[in-house]
C-alpha cells in the first residue's frame, strides 16, 4: 500500500495529539497519547494496515527517544545505547543528531531514522525526517513546514 496523508502533530506536556486530513483537507483521524493510554478515532478513509499504535512509537524515534546527548556540542560520531529494551546507535555530525537505527533482538532488521539538519545537542526540531520500518514495512516521511514552539 502506498499512501500519503496530511497531519498535525501538537505535543504538550504528557499528551501527544495527531490529526490526521484526507482530500479536501476534512479531518481523517485523530490520535492521542495521554500518559500511558493511546486512543484512535478514525473518520473516514481505509482502515491503517498496522497498529495506530505504531504510529505513535515512531513519532517518538523521530522527535524523543534519544540517548543522552553528546558533551562536545560539535560532536561527529556515533554512540551506543539502550532505550525502552531497543539497541540505538545514533549518528551525529558537528554537533548535530542526522540518524538513528533502533533494533530488538527478537526482530528481524531495523527502523532507521534519518533527520535533516535541526535536531541538536538542547533540542530536535529537523525540516524533514524519513523512518523506514523494516519490522512492518513501511515508511513514514516527515516535512516540518510550520513548526511552532507554543
Amino acid at each position: 500500500i502506498d499512501a500519503e496523508l496530511e497531519a498535525v502533530l501538537q505535543k504538550q506536556a504528557d499528551s501527544l495529539l495527531i490529526l490526521g486530513f484526507g482530500p479536501l483537507n476534512v479531518k481523517a483521524f485523530t490520535l492521542t497519547e495521554k500518559g500511558d493510554k493511546i486512543t484512535f478515532d478514525q473518520f473516514m478513509g481505509s482502515q491503517l494496515p498496522f497498529s495506530p499504535r505504531n504510529i505513535v512509537v515512531d513519532v517518538h524515534r523521530v522527535f524523543f527517544m534519544r540517548l543522552p546527548p553528546p558533551t562536545d556540542p560539535k560532536f561527529t560520531g556515533t554512540q551506543q545505547g539502550e532505550l525502552d529494551g531497543e539497541h540505538v546507535e545514533e549518528t551525529w555530525k558537528d554537533g548535530q543528531l542526522r540518524g538513528s537505527v533502533f533494533t530488538r533482538p527478537t526482530m528481524k532488521g531495523a527502523i532507521r531514522v534519518q533527520l535533516s539538519e535541526g535536531c541538536g545537542i538542547s533540542h530536535c526540531e529537523p525540516t524533514s525526517a524519513t523512518l523506514r520500518n523494516e519490522w512492518f514495512g513501511y515508511t513514514l516521511g516527515i516535512k516540518n513546514e510550520d513548526f511552532e514552539r507554543l
